[in-house]
């Protein structure tokens, strides 16, 4: 995984690998998706059916964990209760999906016992401590992904760091508030540090508006 930023007019490039437990994940999850996508659908589609969870963990397997138990009963459901589903012309036997259930068991038990230990955040939190440090202390963090945003706002938050999203769910009254708050000094106390963006919660915005000199801007998480 790459973790990118640009600061100023530099670019700096981090390479951040998955620990093994969650490569062990990543790759487990995506036997599932592949396996039961293949079940359900022409094989030559599957690889495309399966981009956007491929970059979802990728992206942030921390912030996908919570709701692969979702993901993968709704894949179970079709195999076995969706009434668009014609289970007869699968010609799948019992223990296809018995199998591919005991799958899905192992799968949810990798990502609850996920371990904390995560160096893509920590990677990505030493860059924003580091622009803490300056004058102009302003971060955007762009990201696709809703789920990734979620965890980095926690994580960010739990640290210390005036943290706020804006994805699509956010009116236009509060993302007005948001963008106020972000451009306040950073000594006043309603200050905002860091604005996380969804591709969504981004359509748009105005840059110039947001009168900050030379900010931050980290993709790519």
């Amino acid at each position: 995984e790459m973790l990118r930023s640009l600061v100023g007019s530099e670019m700096c490039i981090r390479d951040r690998s998955f620990t093994e437990p969650q490569k062990i994940l990543y790759h487990e999850l995506l036997r599932f998706e592949q396996i039961a996508l293949s079940m359900l659908h022409n094989v030559s589609s599957v690889p495309f059916m399966m981009s956007t969870i491929k970059r979802q963990a990728s992206s942030c397997i921390f912030g996908l964990a919570p709701h692969i138990k979702d993901i993968l009963n709704r894949r179970l459901a079709q195999l076995c209760d969706d009434p668009e589903v014609d289970v007869e012309s699968l010609n799948l036997d019992n223990s296809s999906v018995d199998a591919l259930r005991n799958m899905s068991q192992n799968v949810l038990a990798l990502a609850e016992n996920l371990p904390d230990e995560d160096p893509k955040f920590d990677a990505m939190l030493d860059l924003v401590l580091k622009k803490q440090q300056e004058q102009n202390n302003k971060i955007l963090v762009f990201s696709t992904f809703r789920y990734t945003l979620d965890y980095v706002e926690r994580k960010l938050t739990g640290a210390g760091l005036r943290t706020a999203q804006i994805n699509g769910s956010i009116k236009d009254e509060e993302r007005v508030l948001l963008r106020a708050r972000f451009e306040l000094p950073r000594e006043d106390p309603d200050a905002l540090d860091i604005l996380l963006f969804t591709e969504v919660g981004a359509e748009g915005l105005d840059l110039s508006l947001i009168h900050i000199s030379e900010p931050t801007r980290l993709l790519s998480i």
